[in-house]
């Protein structure tokens, strides 16, 4: 590298139109075209994994269905789509909000996880068997929500523990955080199986896990970044600060690179979600969280923003 191409980040679209290729699992002909892309997974095989809900103009009061949602995983070193989710059969088109999803690896299998906060519901998928169903949650996981479930965000987020993996789920106006296991969910699950883990001191937005059981995510209307890792108890005293904010940008993932350093994509979409952006546009930030945490006393709820 030159010392000008040190000064400089250079950003393109991903994927190419043209490497757009669906696989037999693709349901129409344009099944591999993007329309808006709301989450996105790295996997451990190269595979980057994007949820698309295929709605456009979602902010506006009119918003535009482009085609079903559906996800697609594309090999990161050619920007092929090797993969092909259809969600159509396992959505609503009235009530499903797709928001987030999390993959997991295991040896026999890849499976995709994605939740559905407008229908209490997770879709599983089976990626080598080209299969999914949805399980629904039970109802006391909506108890005490402030928000419709058509108007509230549904956080999924996937912990590996040596006991096995589980999946923590929580409305953003949920006053509880709730867990399950994979192998449970696989099985379409039992009610029973269901854990509520505790009590939220605040309003958690969920922003990535690193390091297999660290749960990371900020407060609703502040952009300080917190961690919990889930081998302790549920409980603010385990909290800790991991990065205070120096400005307005917005932290909205986190994740964990092969040298063991955490990162975080900040941008400007509290700006983008009030129609404030500006001449200037996006405004984003990746860089890497090298604060020592510190412990949490209490937790300072706010209300404004998402």
């Amino acid at each position: 590298m030159t010392n000008i191409d040190r000064c400089y980040n250079y950003v393109r679209p991903f994927p190419f139109t043209n490497d757009l290729e669906p696989t037999k699992e693709g349901a129409s002909s344009d099944s591999g075209t993007l329309h808006n892309v709301v989450d996105l997974v790295m996997g451990q095989d190269g595979i980057l994994w994007v949820l698309d809900v295929g709605i456009s103009e979602t902010l506006s009061d009119r918003p535009t269905r482009e085609n079903e949602a559906k996800v697609v995983g594309f090999d990161v070193a050619t920007g092929k789509a090797k993969h092909l989710i259809p969600l159509h059969n396992l959505t609503c088109r009235l009530k499903s909000r797709l928001q987030f999803m999390v993959v997991e690896y295991r040896k026999d299998t890849v499976a995709v996880y994605v939740g559905d906060g407008g229908t209490r519901s997770i879709i599983v998928w089976y990626v080598r068997n080209g299969e999914g169903f949805r399980v629904k949650m039970p109802y006391s996981t909506v108890l005490g929500c402030r928000e419709s479930r058509e108007m509230d965000v549904f956080y999924i987020a996937l912990i590996e523990q040596c006991t096995g993996n589980y999946i923590y789920f929580t409305y953003l106006s949920s006053p509880d955080v709730f867990r399950v296991r994979t192998k449970d969910l696989r099985k379409r699950i039992n009610p029973k199986c269901l854990v509520n883990i505790g009590r939220k001191p605040c309003r958690m937005v969920f922003v990535g896990v690193g390091y297999e059981t660290v749960l990371y995510f900020r407060i609703k209307g502040q952009n300080h970044l917190y961690g919990w890792d889930a081998k302790t108890s549920f409980l603010e005293e385990n909290f800790m600060l991991v990065r205070k904010s120096k400005d307005c940008r917005t932290i909205t993932h986190v994740d964990v690179d092969n040298a063991g350093i955490l990162w975080a994509l900040e941008s400007n979409i509290q700006d983008f979600l009030m129609g404030n952006v500006g001449c200037f546009g996006p405004n984003m930030m990746l860089s890497p969280v090298l604060d020592k945490p510190t412990p949490v006393n209490e937790c300072d709820s706010a209300n404004d923003g998402p």
